[in-house]
């Protein structure tokens, strides 16, 4: 089948909708079940919902009993939704944030798709920020960074079909719901991040298109914002009843302001305010690069092209704000990678209707280069983890993706490039989970440990818990299925064991001091070895 037929073939209905919800669940779910919940989030993540599941208190986020009001509800309610659904597997507190990225494709889709008048467009849109390498992971990943990139996606890309359609209610009904997911989900920074977009946009479009201040168009958005968070204020209300104000301000002050004050005291991620550039190259990857290039092509049209003025506002904005905070992580930037695959997607598309220059041809030779590395990577590392017959197989199915993706290069045919691009990296991203990402994560699993004891659910009090860890608190929460007594030292603990002297304990070797204790199991967890250990006779 000729390129022709396939982009024809790809432009119908039918297929361009329901072919990219396959895509894009296939490429999101891939070996997930077969990968243990890790790093410091997920098992904190995952222990907060079991616990709301368990205890059916579903007002006040718990951390294995204990308060934690680091962010609201909304991905704690999905994830203990979908473990009642699922039970207690790797999927289900993942679940959420799948489908939160799933919907945010779709919405980029429908965005290019009508912005550009093409499926072809609005497809090449959605896989380009499917294939960034942050978006996929997190897309994947227990935690609120996906439904915060959908609600900030929905919310600023209504607007702006509301702006452009003059004003239909279509767009600002998804305004508001996108602003209420990315607040109920992430606090004020859900407001922040698409207020400070539009208000740059705003200003642009008054200062340097129409020459003229309307207030309208201040007003309107503003007003409508109120209505967004009226699901945010219900819970800070029902909260400051049952709790009272402590718990209202640490979710407002402490943990929203304080974090981009920087006078959070427990853990705000806190770097310089020239780190994310200094990571910029990492950003967009592997689409970084051609992110830059679009940019600077595109620079010019920021005082004519709404639309281009819009996308670039929605890098920037966010991008300084984010840069002013004192707690920075990585993460904090996904909501701003549909704007990156907008801005390269109005280049590539724009591309393609004069004949190909220099420069298209020299940025899709490095991004092949790019992805070729990505896909020589992807090979060595197979090497451990599959036979010799396997990884010939896996070899040649890789050589002949990249020859087509050279040769689209090499002709400057981007709707082709792309296509062949996001065949390799999907294959990447395949073989990295199913075969890479197992044996990485599986060997420093915290479920080993939790395997080896009993479940809270069916003998309350046999486990307890010395010093944990925010990780081990939330990971023992999931996993044992119940509460899980917890002791600050050593001492405690010998003190708890007159009370119940066949209790077993999970410690940190260096939290162990001196205690009198017999060890039962020991397990190497990253640079950490923990003991189930138990009293001595």
């Amino acid at each position: 089948m000729g390129w022709a037929r396939l982009m024809k073939l790809l432009a119908a209905p039918t297929f361009a909708g329901w072919g990219l919800v396959v895509l894009v669940l296939a490429t999101l779910l891939v070996g997930l079940a077969g990968i243990d919940l890790h790093d410091s989030t997920e098992p904190r993540e995952a222990g907060v919902a079991a616990g709301m599941l368990q205890d059916q208190d579903f007002l006040l986020p718990k951390l294995n009993g204990q308060p934690f009001l680091e962010k609201p509800p909304l991905s704690y309610w999905m994830q203990a939704a979908s473990i009642s659904q699922l039970g207690y597997n790797n999927i289900s507190p993942r679940l959420p944030s799948v489908l939160a990225a799933l919907l945010c494709l779709l919405v980029v889709f429908r965005h290019a798709t009508r912005l550009l008048d093409s499926q072809v467009p609005g497809a090449m849109a959605a896989l380009l920020l499917l294939t960034m390498g942050s978006f996929w992971l997190h897309g994947r990943e227990a935690g609120q960074d996906a439904l915060l990139a959908l609600g900030v996606t929905l919310c600023l890309l209504s607007f702006h079909h509301a702006r452009r359609s003059g004003g239909k209610v279509s767009g600002w009904s998804g305004y508001v719901l996108g602003l209420a997911i990315a607040t109920t989900a992430k606090g004020v920074v859900g407001l922040a991040l698409p207020a400070v977009t539009i208000l740059a946009f705003l200003l642009v479009e008054a200062f340097a298109m129409e020459k003229r201040l309307v207030a309208r168009h201040f007003v309107t958005p503003a007003l409508l914002a109120v209505v967004a968070l009226l699901p945010l204020g219900v819970w800070l209300c029902m909260l400051y009843w049952r709790h009272g104000g402590s718990f209202v301000s640490e979710i407002i002050w402490t943990n929203s302001v304080g974090r981009f004050a920087g006078d959070y005291a427990r853990g705000s991620h806190a770097e310089p305010v020239y780190f994310y550039v200094m990571n910029l190259p990492q950003v967009f990857l592997p689409w970084t690069a051609i992110v830059v290039v679009a940019i600077w092509q595109l620079r010019r049209r920021w005082r004519t092209d709404p639309d281009i003025a819009f996308y670039l506002c929605w890098l920037v904005a966010p991008f300084v704000l984010l840069s002013l905070s004192a707690g920075k992580r990585m993460s904090y930037l996904l909501s701003l990678y549909p704007a990156a695959a907008m801005i390269v997607t109005c280049y590539l598309w724009q591309a393609t209707a004069r004949p190909a220059d220099r420069t298209l041809r020299a940025i899709t030779m490095l991004q092949a280069v790019i992805i070729t590395g990505v896909a020589i990577a992807l090979l060595a590392a197979l090497r451990h983890v599959l036979s010799p017959l396997a990884l010939t197989a896996v070899a040649v199915a890789a050589a002949g993706a990249v020859f087509g993706l050279w040769r689209a290069a090499w002709r400057a045919r981007p709707a082709n490039f792309v296509a062949m691009a996001v065949v390799v990296m999907c294959g990447a991203y395949f073989g990295y989970a199913t075969w890479v990402l197992p044996d990485r994560v599986n060997r420093d699993s915290l479920r080993r440990i939790f395997d080896e004891l009993p479940r809270a659910d069916l003998k309350p009090g046999a486990v307890v818990l010395v010093n944990p860890s925010e990780r081990v608190s939330g990971a023992a929460r999931y996993y044992l299925r119940g509460p899980v007594h917890s002791v600050a030292t050593p001492e405690a603990l010998a003190a708890l064991w007159q009370d119940r002297p066949d209790a077993l304990a999970l410690i940190d070797a260096r939290d162990a001091g001196n205690a009198d204790f017999v060890v039962r199991r020991q397990f190497n967890h990253g640079a950490n070895t923990y003991l189930i250990i138990g009293r001595k006779p």
